[in-house]
């Protein structure tokens, strides 16, 4: 009997679609060319970012030096250094001494700037010829004394007076007087202006009240000065009307400058000198050594009789000085008194108008300065002539009052703004008192005004601050008003520094000398920062990573560290603010005018408001020279010219890659679209059928670019790598597009031709054999900038060198890709 059999009515399971992954994995060309986008991608992103592509195979743009050192945080966190390299924290010798033990500082210069009061001899010397008459004539002249500045904007008024000056020219003999007697002792007033007491009465005649021959009598007090002083038979006189004006001096090591700087400027006098005073050779010194320290030095112990020890030379730097003009208008008033003790004052005989007598215009702006060449001028009474002073023999310069250490000026972003009142008064700084202080003093950093100078400071060079500096510390370029205060561009006017130095004028140095110079009046903490050049080349692989690790050491050991190799000069620009426009000279009766000149007249008219006798207000915009450190751009540093071509064309092979294994798959896509449609399937399952496994090369691609460029990749990185996606998902986007709306329905079936055209093949060739060459031009520019940046030490350093090795593998995979697209082109034709 047959066996029946019973068929199954369950419905039969439907084969289960690949998904997504699956056929990813299934596909080795997508993940060949899902390879090559990553790895160059991820190469790309390795790059190294930051200021080493500045110094990387080029010395010729290091510098003197390679990091600036200063005293906590890093001073500059923008890159951007201000001009006379002036922080407001500052270090002392002893942390020094530490920064020059630490591994791979090979030379540590320091900088300190500090400022000090000039204690020149300023005043003119008034001279009155004195007659052969016995009897006595005193004369009585009113004197309008008048001073003034001029900081660039036209001159302005510092202060003036007017004094009764009494003149007797007569050469009559002392009046006899008769001795006191007090308590058993009798004064005796000299002929000579002196005083004796003496236990016994003087002889007839000993004690004699002198003949004085100018008195100088201020309208605006009680106060008299009497002169009796002599010289070449003519009575001399002064009108101290000048007080002490400022000076800004430079403090450095100068035998660790002398290095940085290299050899045949004149910082070498000063090495040398404190050389001979560290091997304890100063005493033969000055007679073993030629040259202008020699010379000066040996002029001032035969003339001073100061020991060695206590001598310091100086530079004498070519700045700016600050201008300084006495102008006196004087009227004859007629005969004066003579009262009973032979002095002239001021009590008119008769009434009468005065009668003008002359105007002197001294100019004084060489005697702000330091190390003065010549002697006062010496101004003949009352009307002249002007005669210049001698030279001087020997150039010295000494200072008084504090030594204050320079604080920031205070710039507010794009503004520059006064100093607070608490930061800008000093004893000797009332000669501004009309002038407002933008350049900052910390008075509580300096030395007392009781400490006097333990050291003689002796001239040795005159040198143009350029010729001597290394970096903007000493020399930065003048400080130039280009607009006013409304922002009308004004021709250029150099700004120059006020008396005491506060100004918005040039703060330049006028003296450069070592830290030693001051003694015991040095700040505590006097160095602003210190420049370090360390032990290798930033310029080889070697020494660009001895950079980075000396630099990590110094941070470790408390300090802030910014990268200076490969630095250079910008100019910016500023508003200034606050400014106190003062009295103009051209306005001193009634407190108004214009400056001098057509660019100090539109300078003064504009965009100010009364404020008392001041005239407070924008002065305009400044263009200063700042120093833009290299690590400013650290994070928008771009590789060098070799490099960047090979990532771009690592990138672009890739990307041809993908082009090309999606030309050649569009057919087999569009007919399997098509199969899905005949199958039912809905366009949303065709469309990820597709865009699967393009979606995981995007991802994949977007995943390992981003995690290089969090390694460390720059902002150059980030937009290549970032177009490098976007370049990627459009592609992918495009392959998908053009499948799906190939198989649409009503498009024709075989549309699509069956083979490549005939050209097709060959221009994969050319393509291939084209990055094959450029890659061929890559790697061999970049083995030359090697070979040059590391000489016979290539075959150590390379193998070592991410910036030649991550470029090289760039340029191997853009080389492989061409051969690789050169093959299949080939066999295709």
């Amino acid at each position: 009997m047959p066996r029946s059999t019973r068929r199954s009515t369950a419905p039969a399971a439907r084969p289960t679609r690949p998904g997504a992954f699956r056929r990813f994995a299934r596909d080795r060309g997508r993940i060949a060319v899902t390879g090559a986008l990553a790895l160059a991608g991820l190469l790309v992103g390795l790059l190294p970012a930051g200021f080493g592509w500045v110094l990387h195979g080029s010395d010729a743009e290091r510098g003197p030096y390679d990091l600036i050192v200063t005293a906590g945080a890093e001073a500059f966190p923008d890159g951007l250094v201000p001009p006379g390299f002036v922080t407001e924290e500052r270090m002392s010798l002893d942390e020094l001494d530490i920064v020059r033990g630490i591994e791979g500082v090979g030379v540590a210069a320091p900088f300190g700037l500090v400022a000090a009061a000039n204690w020149p001899n300023i005043d003119p010397r008034y001279s009155v010829e004195l007659t052969d008459s016995t009897t006595p004539d005193p004369q009585a002249f009113r004197t309008n004394l008048t001073v003034t500045t001029d900081d660039g904007t036209g001159e302005r008024l510092v202060s003036e007076q007017e004094i009764i000056i009494s003149v007797d020219r007569s050469d009559a003999p002392p009046t006899p007087v008769e001795p006191v007697l007090q308590d058993g002792q009798w004064t005796c007033v000299r002929p000579d202006g002196g005083w004796t007491i003496t236990s016994e009465k003087p002889a007839p005649g000993a004690c004699a009240e002198p003949q004085y021959h100018v008195a100088i009598q201020p309208t605006a007090s009680n106060a008299s000065t009497y002169v009796n002083g002599m010289e070449e038979g003519e009575a001399l006189f002064t009108l101290t009307m000048t007080p002490q004006t400022g000076q800004w001096v430079a403090l450095l090591d100068p035998i660790a400058e002398a290095e940085l700087a290299g050899p045949g400027t004149a910082l070498d006098e000063l090495a040398a000198y404190e050389r001979a005073s560290a091997a304890g050779e100063l005493a033969s010194w000055p007679e073993d050594h030629d040259g202008d320290a020699a010379e000066a030095i040996r002029w001032y112990v035969e003339h001073t009789e100061e020991p060695l020890s206590r001598i310091r030379p100086a530079i004498v730097l070519d700045t700016p000085r600050a201008v300084l003009r006495h102008t006196l208008d004087i009227a004859a008033l007629g005969p004066t008194a003579m009262l009973g003790d032979g002095t002239p004052r001021y009590t008119l005989l008769d009434e009468r108008p005065s009668e003008p007598v002359g105007s002197i215009d001294l100019d004084l702006g060489d005697r702000t300065a330091p190390f003065a060449t010549q002697d006062v001028p010496r101004v003949r009474w009352p009307a002249g002539p002007v005669l210049d002073g001698e030279p001087v023999p020997f150039r010295s310069w000494s200072f008084a009052d504090d030594v204050l250490p320079a604080r920031p000026m205070a710039y507010e972003g794009e503004r520059i703004v006064p100093q607070k009142p608490a930061a800008m008064r000093s004893a000797w700084l009332d000669v501004d008192a009309r002038t407002t202080a933008y350049q900052g003093l910390d008075l509580g950093g300096g030395t007392a005004g009781s400490v006097q100078p333990s050291t003689g400071f002796v001239p040795v060079a005159d040198a143009d601050a350029s010729a001597v500096a290394i970096d903007g510390a000493l020399g930065s370029g003048p400080r130039r008003l280009v607009a006013d205060a409304e922002g009308t561009p004004v021709d250029a006017v150099e700004l120059l520094p006020s008396l005491s130095g506060l100004g918005i004028g040039s703060g330049a140095p006028g003296v450069v000398t070592s830290f030693a110079a001051f003694g015991e009046t040095l700040p505590p903490n006097p160095i602003h920062a210190i420049r370090v050049r360390i032990d290798g080349d930033p310029a080889t692989p070697a020494g660009l990573r001895a950079l980075q690790d000396t630099a990590e050491r110094i941070r470790a050991a408390g300090f802030g560290v910014s990268v200076a190799a490969g630095a250079h000069e910008v100019e910016r620009e500023f508003v200034v603010d606050g400014y106190a426009y003062g009295t103009d000279a051209a306005g001193l009766a009634g407190g108004s005018g214009a400056g001098t000149g057509a660019a100090a007249s539109s300078i003064r008219s504009v965009g100010v408001a009364a404020a008392g006798d001041d005239r407070i207000g924008v002065l305009g915009t400044i263009r200063e020279t700042w120093t833009k450190l290299p690590a400013a751009d650290a994070a928008a540093a771009r590789p060098d010219a070799p490099a960047s071509a090979a990532a771009l064309l690592a990138l672009t092979a890739a990307l041809g890659l993908l082009v090309l294994a999606e030309a050649r798959r569009i057919r087999r896509n569009r007919d399997e679209a098509l199969v899905l449609r005949s199958l039912g399937r809905p366009t949303a399952n065709v469309f990820w059928w597709f865009a699967g496994p393009a979606t995981i090369t995007f991802g994949i691609v977007l995943v390992v670019t981003q995690a290089a460029l969090a390694v460390g990749g720059g902002a150059w990185h980030a937009e290549t790598l970032q177009a490098f996606a976007g370049a990627v998902l459009l592609v992918e986007a495009a392959a998908v597009t053009a499948v799906l709306r190939l198989a649409r329905p009503g498009t024709a079936p075989h549309w699509l031709p069956r083979r490549m055209p005939r050209w097709a093949p060959h221009l994969v060739v050319a393509a291939g054999w084209t990055l094959i060459a450029a890659s061929i031009a890559v790697v061999a520019l970049l083995t030359v900038e090697e070979v040059r940046a590391t000489g016979a030490a290539f075959f150590a350093e390379a193998a070592g060198d991410a910036y030649y090795l991550v470029p090289l593998a760039l340029a191997v995979l853009a080389g492989a890709a061409g051969l690789l697209l050169a093959v299949r082109g080939r066999r295709r034709a």
